[in-house]
């Protein structure tokens, strides 16, 4: 059994399919960011937010209008995902793909319903948007007490990033592929509390464009990834060179700001296919 997945910044807007029973799997990461629309739909949504009743139905809808806003179709993920979708439902931590051998670990009912409330109760008020100018660094003094320091902490404050899935791809090889989104620590950690079993990952899809915010040492320990990769612009904070040198201490780590796109094919069983590039790590285990 395989899976096709296509990822633009570190939401899945693509679509998942059965293959055969190669096991290969291919990703496709663009450092393109997918825009939120939440900008363009401020006006929109000031008269609705103030009059919001404090409960997750209504803030679910006024999150949707969010997320609905994008000036530009190709980003409007609800709209795309309805129109190349044949179903689209809303879920959370526990549901599994009636199908394909995929489930989801996170966020937790309870805690996207708590995130989703923060994200309407500061719409407008409060941004996110930490984008960096400078380019990516990875020529700090190597001393691993500091480092730790560094990404240990705090803690990525976004609401927003927060209600990232958390998605579990398990092939028929036995090999565990976690997808982390946008998540920031407090979902990873909660996801490690109650899937125990769920360690020593073989592949991991950094949360957040490798921000130093979104992981910290015991979360990549608890993980111990073989292959991390992680989709970012390549500038000072994504991904932050700290986090890229401790992932790197339990296996490679790719980027796709050193090529634009990947798309990465895998296979005993199967040739390379056209318009497949071989990768070359970001940092190589240590």
């Amino acid at each position: 059994m395989g899976m096709i997945l296509r990822i633009a910044s570190s939401r899945i807007v693509g679509q998942g399919d059965i293959v055969g029973r190669s096991g290969y799997f291919s990703l496709n990461l663009s450092a393109n960011s997918v825009m939120r629309g939440r900008l363009d739909a401020r006006r929109t949504l000031k008269s609705l937010v103030a009059d919001l009743r404090k409960n997750k139905e209504n803030a679910t809808k006024a999150v949707r209008k969010i997320w609905q806003k994008s000036t530009n179709p190709n980003l409007n993920l609800i709209d795309l995902a309805l129109d190349k979708c044949t179903e689209v439902i809303s879920v959370t931590d526990g549901v599994q793909h009636p199908i394909l051998p995929i489930s989801i670990v996170g966020p937790s009912d309870k805690y996207y319903g708590e995130v989703v409330k923060a994200m309407v109760a500061d719409y407008g008020i409060k941004t996110y948007e930490d984008s960096s100018k400078e380019a990516y660094d990875d020529t700090f003094k190597i001393d691993e007490k500091d480092i730790k320091s560094v990404i240990d902490n705090d803690e990525d404050s976004s609401p927003y990033n927060a209600s990232s899935l958390i998605i579990l791809y398990e092939p028929e090889d036995g090999k565990r592929l976690l997808f982390a989104g946008d998540a920031n620590t407090t979902s990873l950690q909660m996801m490690l509390n109650k899937y125990k079993w769920l360690r020593n990952v073989d592949f991991l899809k950094v949360p957040h464009h490798g921000s130093r915010r979104n992981l910290n040492t015991s979360i990549i320990e608890a993980l111990s990834p073989q292959k991390c990769y992680i989709s970012a612009a390549g500038n000072k904070k994504h991904p932050s060179g700290r986090l890229v040198y401790w992932l790197a201490k339990y296996g490679n780590v790719y980027s796709t700001h050193t090529c634009n796109s990947y798309i990465h094919c895998q296979s005993a069983a199967m040739p390379n296919r056209n318009g497949t590039v071989k990768l070359y790590p970001l940092k190589k285990k240590e």
